[in-house]
């Protein structure tokens, strides 16, 4: 049979005579047959690979006119899978996707809107640009990403903006207009400001407003440090920094160490001649400086017999320095009372041996350096060999103790002399001569 031809102005071919039975139109292929057919009992129309209706179905239309594609291969281009098209698409509603999403030219653009005024444009080997100043929201329109410029990102938020993660770098100058709250562990190695609405520091100054917390305000840490001061600090802190007084401030500064010396070393450096005037204007390498207040917020000197500055052993005040000059120790009760105080004085000039004049009695001179050392009128090396560290607090008692001995001496001697006078004038002429010399016995 050859050609079927219908002609006529409207034309029709009907398969099927309204019963419940499939109706089918098959092509015959050399290499692989095809067919359209209307599955019946399921009543949708298949467009499919074979000659028996419903097996390997390629595009079923069902009833409502939903048309369906049960074919599952899988696109890995656009030539591929279970539809290609050699053209562009058009979807008149909304499109929803089972799987992935590709698009697989460079420089391909996705567009948003009636007039696709929101694109995202891939580029090649970096990523999607956002165009223009338009942003990604969250929530809603108020919390963003935007570009605002072609050099600066910015992020919006109606309250707060969180990051969280183990580590945040940030890579360049930090500008914060309002209050900074820092709760936890802060390692830095520029500069950290922590900014009130009035701060009193200039630009690139530090200020830190710790409220009204007290207990330790800063503190340096190493794990090199392994010491037992585990109530001031922890174990690995060898230096911090706290409150005098919980109430009404001052800065206590304190260094830990696990032994040895020096657990706190203020130096001071000049690249030039230090001053060396000694008057009530000269400076120093290092300075001490107390003010009390004068006025409304003036700073003044101490007030009379003001401490200006204390050194303790512990809790206890041991050295003082008050606004007069004078400086006072809570020093020892050891007195050299069982020695010749004029002669261990003498001692310590003949082991200096530089600018001492020979005298005569220097020969009956009982005393050297080590009598001095073990006396701990001066110091000791570390070997053992005393060394001129004057022991300052200890020759003030021994001074106080030679002048003691000579005043002695001299009311021993007086007596002796007022005795030989009156053995050789009579008492009243020995009177008289001490009455001459205003020089008045102890009776």
């Amino acid at each position: 049979m050859g050609t079927i031809q219908i002609d006529g102005s409207t034309p029709k071919l009907t398969i099927g005579n309204a019963t419940a039975e499939d109706a089918t139109i098959l092509f015959d292929g050399n290499a692989q047959d095809f067919y359209i057919a209307l599955d019946d009992s399921a009543d949708d129309l298949l467009i499919g690979l074979g000659s028996t209706v419903g097996t390997t179905p390629a595009i079923a239309i069902d009833e409502n006119l939903k048309v369906n594609i049960p074919v599952t291969t899988a696109s890995t281009s656009a030539s591929t899978g279970s539809l290609t098209t050699g053209g562009g698409a058009g979807i008149g509603a909304d499109l929803y996707v089972g799987d992935d999403v590709y698009l697989i030219t460079d420089s391909a653009i996705l567009g948003f809107g009636a007039d696709k005024d929101t694109t995202l444009t891939h580029t090649d080997g970096t990523g999607l640009t956002l165009n223009s100043t338009n942003k990604i929201c969250f929530n809603d329109a108020s919390q963003f990403i935007q570009g605002s410029s072609n050099a600066i990102l910015a992020l919006g938020a109606t309250d707060e903006i969180d990051l969280t993660a183990t580590a945040v770098d940030l890579n360049g100058t930090l500008d914060v207009s309002g209050t900074s709250t820092l709760t936890g562990i802060v390692t830095t190695g520029s500069t950290i400001a922590t900014n009130e609405a009035s701060p009193e520091v200039v630009t690139g100054g530090i200020q830190a407003n710790t409220s009204s917390y007290d207990n330790i305000q800063f503190s340096y840490k190493n794990s090199d440090v392994s010491h037992g001061f585990t109530t001031p600090a922890e174990a690995d802190t060898y230096f911090n920094w706290t409150k005098c007084d919980s109430g009404t401030g001052g800065i206590r500064f304190q260094g830990f160490k696990e032994n040895g010396i020096a657990s706190v070393i203020i130096a001071g450096y000049n690249d030039g001649t230090p001053d060396d005037t000694k008057s009530t204007s000269a400076g120093a390498q290092i300075e001490l400086r107390a003010y009390v207040r004068s006025g409304t917020d003036g700073a003044a000197t101490s007030t009379a017999n003001g401490n200006l500055a204390c050194i303790y052993n512990a809790n206890t005040a041991r050295f003082i320095f008050d606004a007069e000059g004078d400086f006072h120790a809570d020093s020892s009760s050891t007195t050299f009372d069982a020695y010749d105080d004029a002669q261990l004085v003498r001692a310590l000039d003949l082991s200096k041996g530089k600018g001492v004049i020979n005298s005569k009695f220097d020969k009956f001179v009982a005393y050297n350096h080590e009598h001095l050392a073990d006396l701990q009128l001066v110091g000791r090396e570390k070997d053992g060999t005393p060394n001129h560290f004057i022991n300052v607090t200890g020759f003030q008692r021994l001074h106080n103790g030679a002048i003691w001995q000579q005043y002695e001496k001299h009311e021993r001697l007086l007596e002796a002399v007022y005795d030989l006078a009156k053995e050789a004038v009579g008492e009243e002429k020995a009177n008289a001569i001490l009455e001459k010399h205003e020089v008045k016995r102890l009776q």
